[in-house]
């Protein structure tokens, strides 16, 4: 999050694929919302990249879209709490008040940061590569089964 007079929108990349999913930024913010204000007792709100393009997802509790269990599962780039203990001394049961209100703290540098991050699979296998050939990783013999988590 950010302080409100800092927001500026997404930037000019991450608009770029917001506008290619939903149509527009208002309309991303309108499905973000629908999610969140749905999502029934504890979760989060999530835009998130799948198959290259972003979505919109909830998840309940503590779930995230890394999950095997998620619905729709994804990289997150922009997360809500909607939880009641996120938002009640403020907002009391104004979960819809409260999601709107989140746009005005959103870090829109941060979630380019995030969405065009490697993938961290990408420097995991980077750094496993490295271990694998400079023998860091283990003393075992046979170091194919690691080339083949790499490949």
């Amino acid at each position: 999050m950010t302080n409100p007079s800092n927001t500026n929108g997404p930037s000019s990349e991450v608009k770029s694929a917001i506008d290619s999913a939903f149509g527009s930024v208002d309309e991303m913010k309108t499905k973000f919302n629908a999610a969140g204000a749905a999502r029934f007792g504890s979760g989060w709100a999530w835009l998130a990249v799948k198959d290259g393009k972003l979505i919109v997802t909830s998840t309940p509790n503590q779930d995230n879209p890394l999950m095997q269990v998620a619905d729709d599962p994804s990289i997150p780039i922009l997360g809500l709490d909607v939880w009641e203990h996120a938002y009640y001394l403020k907002y009391q049961n104004r979960r819809p008040e409260y999601i709107s209100a989140f746009w005005n703290v959103v870090n829109w540098e941060q979630v380019s940061d995030v969405a065009y991050a490697p993938p961290p699979h990408a420097l995991l296998q980077q750094s496993l590569s490295v271990a694998v050939n400079q023998q860091w990783l283990c003393k075992c013999k046979d170091k194919s089964h690691l080339q083949e988590l790499l490949s």
